[in-house]
């Protein structure tokens, strides 16, 4: 979190009445004895005050945490931290913080869908970029359009290579996509069907997301019928280099130099065109969105 973040969070907190607690702060602790979970104060002695208690339970912190944090205000805005199974930090945050992100995060996405077009007119015009000679037709700006139009009609997370590069239970996102996780099928449009196009390359992707869930996700897309073309130009220009086994996108400098894409690379590209410090992670939020308020009306 840089530093403007941070006095916002402050703030935020201190308007909803909360303090921005910490776990580098002296706080309470778990322990067990005779095999059941014991608290401990700040002084290390043993808690038995009913009410504090109470607030600890009601935490419904999972027994499987380990070097468990907990905050001794009732008003912190963070109220405790452990370790779980996979040794990643996990937080449970004051209720009232909850719902006050739960709101800032609405109110994002109404600024989000008034610049989403916007997004969307510059990628389709660098979806039409072949770059320079040396680029074999993925420049930069093509390939994060590529990604970025996938993100908008997919909702698929981007990924991170912690997660890819997990040995007991590897998650992939759109960054992170492996060879074997893209196929490819041309398909003709019969003679019947009403469309300005004669055939497209469909592309499948088959992987496994966040919380070691499948996906099977079909992209047929009619606004931009060569958008598997422009996905498959990746999968050639590897079989050039005769490099298997990596991330799957890739782009060319205008040195040829093949480059990864990483998540970075994206959320720089829309925050350029943006001019706001939008991610790629607000695709997947508006799309959950647009998904709720369909099923309210």
């Amino acid at each position: 979190m840089n530093v403007d973040d941070k006095d916002n969070a402050i703030a935020s907190a201190e308007q909803a009445g909360l303090y921005y607690s910490s776990n580098s702060e002296l706080g309470y602790t778990r322990q067990i004895k005779e095999e059941e979970h014991i608290f401990l104060d700040t002084n290390g002695k043993q808690l038995k005050g009913k009410r504090e208690l109470k607030r600890i339970e009601d935490m419904r912190i999972p027994p499987a945490w380990t070097d468990v944090w907990i905050c001794e205000e009732k008003n912190g805005h963070l109220q405790a931290t452990g370790i779980d199974a996979k040794k990643r930090t996990q937080y449970i945050y004051h209720s009232i913080w909850t719902q006050l992100r739960s709101e800032a995060k609405f109110d994002k996405m109404s600024t989000f869908g008034r610049v989403l077009p916007k997004i969307r007119e510059r990628y389709f015009e660098d979806l039409a970029n072949e770059g320079n000679k040396k680029q074999k037709d993925l420049p930069y700006e093509r390939v994060m359009a590529l990604i970025v139009r996938l993100l908008d009609t997919t909702f698929i997370r981007i990924g991170n290579e912690t997660s890819r590069d997990d040995k007991e239970t590897p998650t992939y996102g759109l960054s992170t996509m492996q060879d074997d996780h893209i196929d490819f099928d041309y398909t003709a449009i019969p003679d019947g069907e009403d469309k300005w196009y004669d055939g497209q390359v469909r592309v499948k992707l088959t992987f496994v997301g966040k919380s070691s869930k499948k996906h099977e996700i079909m992209v047929d897309d009619d606004e931009i019928p060569d958008l598997g073309a422009i996905a498959m130009m990746c999968q050639n220009a590897k079989d050039d280099k005769k490099v298997k086994g990596d991330d799957f996108f890739l782009f060319f400098d205008e040195e040829g130099n093949e480059q990864d894409v990483k998540a970075y690379h994206v959320n720089e590209y829309i925050q350029d065109i943006s001019g706001e410090r939008y991610t790629a992670k607000d695709f997947r939020t508006w799309g959950g969105t647009k998904l709720a308020a369909k099923s309210l009306t």
